[in-house]
């Protein structure tokens, strides 16, 4: 058994993959995470308009967003970001759930390549799913979806 395998095994709460923007305050609440992380303002008209939230028992706990490139098959992953305060196995699993939605999007949309910037443990939690790191520092991770 691989390392996602034994962290879903873990999971407890019901998971749902949600559209960014289908519930009123989407904005306000991710700003407020970033506040909350000391990210600084958030700005709206930066973000992809393919976006995600996912909840855990009816409670947002992360969002992230990909950029389709229609008519080439590649994909940006956007950031993502989880609700402070979390505990580091929810924060985890949410990560999870982000990723593997937002390789599903990928697929339904004719994308077969993500390509991604992430460092640290978010670099990590990519790897484990299928993403391959190019080089060091800022990590450039790619994956077939």
């Amino acid at each position: 058994m691989n390392d996602v395998e034994d962290e879903q095994e873990q999971e407890v709460g019901r998971w749902v993959v949600r559209s960014y923007g289908e519930k009123v305050g989407d904005y306000q609440m991710v700003a407020g995470w970033m506040e909350g992380r000391g990210m600084g303002r958030l700005l709206e008209n930066l973000l992809p308009p393919m976006g995600i939230v996912v909840e855990c028992d009816g409670e947002a706990v992360a969002a992230s967003w990909i950029y389709l490139c229609y008519g080439i098959g590649v994909g940006f992953w956007e950031g993502l970001i989880t609700k402070p305060g979390l505990s580091p196995a929810m924060g985890l699993a949410a990560c999870r759930h982000c990723l593997g939605a937002l390789k599903a999007i990928a697929v339904a949309n004719d994308v077969s390549v993500i390509k991604a910037y992430a460092k640290g443990t978010l670099a990590r939690q990519a790897e484990k799913h299928g993403f391959v790191k190019l080089d060091e520092g800022l990590s450039s991770l790619i994956t077939i979806a």
